[in-house]
């Protein structure tokens, strides 16, 4: 494995450990956690960037949501800008899911970049903050 995949492991691994033991109840007895889906845009903004080091800010879009308390998920569509090439900049529809604890929100989205020699499919991860 490279080690650039053995650090998404990781990283990963402690994200799901993390929001796995924030949805752990303290007391049995407290009260139970609501799972509530929905469908609708979301406000938020993130960035993200691949491996070849571009950058990619997206913005909410159409998705469902799976949401429980401080935590959700949300798969859906993300209108995208990509910098790439120190100057170049264009636009982008994304897809994919995004974790989400509190105000905050991890995207791991899919983008289809089509040049004129090469189409590419381009997974990003990245940061945000939801409104």
């Amino acid at each position: 494995m490279k080690l650039s995949t053995r650090c998404w492991a990781i990283f990963l691994i402690s994200l799901f450990s993390y929001v796995y033991t924030q949805a752990q109840d303290k007391d049995s007895t407290a009260t139970q956690r609501k799972i509530k889906l929905s469908w609708g845009f979301k406000g938020q903004i993130s960035a993200s960037t691949d491996i070849k080091d571009n950058l990619f800010v997206h913005f909410g879009g159409p998705g469902i949501t799976l949401s429980a308390n401080k935590l959700g998920l949300f798969i859906g569509m993300y209108p995208s800008i990509r910098f790439y090439d120190q100057t170049q900049i264009s636009p982008l529809l994304g897809m994919g899911m995004q974790f989400m604890v509190g105000k905050w929100v991890f995207p791991v989205l899919v983008h289809n970049i089509n040049s004129q020699n090469n189409p590419d499919i381009v997974f990003t991860y990245g940061l945000g903050y939801r409104f």
